[in-house]
């Protein structure tokens, strides 16, 4: 009986080492990889409007959803125009956020209420198109 422990304990202590190697390696490769990819990525929305779930009122950042086209508020003038359902990626310089405006539609939102904190508006709003699912 022994014996068939210890096998078992030599088994599973050499299936183990290549999984931590490998995790191991990984990890290396994300420390390293990450920050020269960080600016790349789109920085985290803070709605500051929300319903009692936390829930942002005019849509949300996390959909995991390609944005349908790019606005760059460096070159914005005006408002801008979306549909409701619409995912939209603010840029300005090397900073970004995408942003799906499924929430309340039918309004106009200043961009600086969805925006992260820390990024430049301007004074650029959004007008919302009404969800069309509430139309008769």
């Amino acid at each position: 009986m022994t014996s068939r422990t210890t096998s078992r304990t030599t088994s599973a202590a050499i299936t183990r080492r290549p999984v931590a190697s490998t995790l191991l390696r990984l990890a290396g490769l994300a420390a390293v990889a990450l920050p020269a990819f960080a600016h790349a990525m789109p920085a985290h929305v803070d709605c500051r409007d929300t319903f009692g779930n936390g829930q942002c009122i005019y849509g949300s950042a996390d959909t995991g959803l390609a944005p349908m086209r790019v606005v760059d508020l460096a070159t914005a003038r005006d408002d801008i125009n979306v549909r409701y359902g619409e995912t939209v990626r603010f840029v300005r310089g090397d900073q970004s956020f995408i942003f799906t405006f499924n929430g309340l539609g039918g309004r106009n939102v200043s961009l600086s209420r969805i925006a992260p904190a820390g990024f430049d508006t301007g004074r650029i709003g959004v007008e919302v198109d009404a969800d069309p699912s509430t139309q008769s």
